[in-house]
């Protein structure tokens, strides 16, 4: 992926994509994909990477490549963004940091900003668009999968239009 650096506010996540088995009452089997996102709230834009792990060495690269430093993180709580005793390890490499308690509320309610409803619902975007035939995707696909999911996030209908005119005049 190219250097792409986010200006804050973003909001970051993880997501597992994987199939479900019936009976099971909707667990994944085997989360053996695992999807990192940071959602800008500013741009929109919308980074996608599969991870390994959810560890700090995992992420921690990805987020100081990607985000602009001294910005504002949205994140749940965590252990790998916050400690037991709220200690934010974000704000150790510098970024303002805050993170919403999924397990009590999904807003804060003393400051609405703080809240992953935007990247929660690239997540519901991106699982839909799996076929509901085969709700998995093998290793092979996974970066495939994602990319044409970025593109098509990035683009409307109408800027993909316009950027196909302008391709097809330039070749005139």
């Amino acid at each position: 992926m190219p250097m792409v650096s986010l200006p804050g506010p973003v909001e970051i996540d993880e997501c597992y994509i994987g199939s479900r088995m019936r009976g099971n009452h909707g667990r994944i089997p085997n989360p053996s994909k695992i999807i990192f996102g940071i959602k800008c709230r500013t741009t929109g834009l919308l980074l996608l990477f599969p991870v390994q792990n959810k560890a700090q060495e995992t992420l921690f690269p990805l987020i100081v490549e990607h985000v602009d430093s001294g910005s504002q993180i949205v994140s749940d709580k965590a252990a790998t963004y916050v400690t037991r005793g709220g200690r934010s390890h974000l704000e150790e490499l510098g970024f303002e940091h805050y993170y919403i308690n999924h397990s009590i509320e999904f807003v804060d309610p003393v400051q609405n900003f703080i809240h992953t409803n935007n990247i929660e619902r690239s997540w519901r975007s991106l699982r839909a668009s799996i076929s509901h035939v085969k709700r998995s995707l093998s290793e092979e696909k996974i970066q495939s999968f994602i990319d044409t999911f970025q593109f098509f996030n990035y683009f409307t209908q109408e800027s993909l239009y316009d950027v196909l005119m302008q391709i097809f005049v330039s070749l005139k």
